[in-house]
């Protein structure tokens, strides 16, 4: 069924993507065979053939081209890329685990995440194996199956750290600050994993956060950052940076909903969909939810370009961080591309088509930064919101505080 509502996008975003979309796979940039070796070391996908399914279902090369779209091919690059691939699969692996774990168990991942990032954090800038975090988390007491859904997100943080630290790119006190947001950010997943397993879908307010952490997005964005090499940049514009992540996880997340709502409602009542929600809140058919998702996240990208384009003529010197956030645009694009031709997502009910935005209109929609953005998105701008503020602050400081975030942001 194909829905009578398009997604507006600005032609310059959808530069790049149907030629990735039918990219031969660079063997530099990924192998399954590497990819299969690490989740077995880690006791998250032991039997091949559902690795080799995943990455059938999942394409996953194709989808983190589709989020790196424009980057140098140097050595720390090719590492870089081939480690957010292979933490893409990780995290299929083991979300449509901890879908079905009890709210106990999942209490327990988050807190034997937060006891190994502290063993993690007081060895800095050194960096244990799988077999030593096994080993610590054997003393916690931690069961023993819990221990891939733990350790898959602290050994690949633990990998781009050590990449970034190996290949002097950038300084190191950079790299540490970096690694600490990208655990924050990885942390923030089983917290809304956590959230998600008490309760079904409710109001809008109350599934925005857990919803978004849920996503996992976070910890792909970011990656903007360090693939762009845009680092120093970055620190200096941190607090626009990241309400451009909050938009972007967004932008990805209702995408999702839309496109495994069908999948997602077979199989468990309690996981938080934003058309569900939709659906409840409103007490409307399925259909007009996901019209409606669909003039949400409208509403997002004019809102994310008015932000970049009006930075970008605030700084009309700093090309660096101009190729930061025109990067960040086509990453956002990214996400739905990704969902549309993704065999994961073959069943959905709706096919949402996209339109271009181009010339006059777009000068128009810089210059309409006066519009109110609509009440479902303004939980997650840091001027309206002061959980969106303290969730910022939480991830740029790089204190892991499991347990808090949503308490932060709810």
């Amino acid at each position: 069924m194909a829905c009578s509502k398009e997604l507006r996008i600005p032609k310059p975003w959808l530069n790049y993507h149907d030629d990735i979309n039918n990219e031969p796979i660079d063997p530099e940039l990924f192998s399954e065979d590497e990819l299969v070796a690490w989740l077995k070391d880690l006791g998250l996908c032991l039997e091949k053939s559902r690795a080799e399914n995943l990455i059938s279902n999942v394409r996953p090369y194709h989808a983190v081209r589709h989020q790196f779209v424009r980057f140098s091919r140097n050595a720390l690059n090719k590492k870089l890329f081939s480690l957010w691939v292979n933490a893409l699969v990780a995290i299929f692996a083991s979300d449509d685990i901890l879908e079905l774990l009890s709210e106990d168990e999942m209490r327990l991942i988050c807190e034997g995440y937060q006891s190994l990032d502290k063993y993690i954090c007081d060895q800095f800038p050194q960096f244990p194996t799988i077999i030593e975090m096994k080993a610590f988390l054997l003393k916690q007491n931690v069961q023993e199956k819990l221990f891939p859904h733990i350790m898959f997100f602290q050994d690949f943080s633990n990998e781009i750290a050590k990449s970034l630290l190996k290949y002097k790119k950038f300084p190191d006190e950079d790299v540490k600050d970096f690694w600490r947001r990208l655990v924050v950010m990885d942390g923030s997943f089983f917290e809304g994993v956590w959230s998600e397993v008490k309760h079904t879908a409710g109001l809008y307010a109350e599934d925005l956060w857990t919803r978004l952490l849920t996503s996992a997005v976070l910890t792909w964005i970011v990656g903007q950052e360090v693939m762009s090499e845009t680092l120093a940049e970055a620190a200096k514009h941190q607090t626009l940076l990241t309400e451009l992540y909050f938009l972007e996880t967004f932008f990805c997340m209702v995408v999702n909903d839309i496109y495994s709502y069908k999948r997602e409602m077979k199989i468990d009542a309690r996981i938080c969909n934003m058309v569900k929600t939709i659906v409840v809140g409103q007490d409307c058919e399925e259909s007009e939810a996901v019209q409606k998702c669909i003039e949400i996240i409208n509403a997002v990208v004019k809102i994310m370009y008015q932000k970049i384009e009006n930075t970008k003529q605030e700084n009309p010197e700093d090309q660096n961080l101009w190729r930061l956030l025109d990067n960040i645009a086509l990453s956002t694009t990214g996400w739905y591309y990704f969902h549309h031709y993704s065999p994961r997502y073959d069943d959905s009910s709706w096919r949402v088509p996209t339109v271009g935005i181009e010339g006059d209109e777009l000068e128009e929609w810089r210059k309409a930064t006066g519009e109110e953005p609509p009440n479902e998105v303004t939980p997650l701008l840091l001027n309206c919101n002061p959980q969106a503020r303290q969730f910022s602050e939480a991830i740029s400081k790089g204190d892991l505080n499991m347990g808090a975030i949503l308490k932060l942001s709810g």
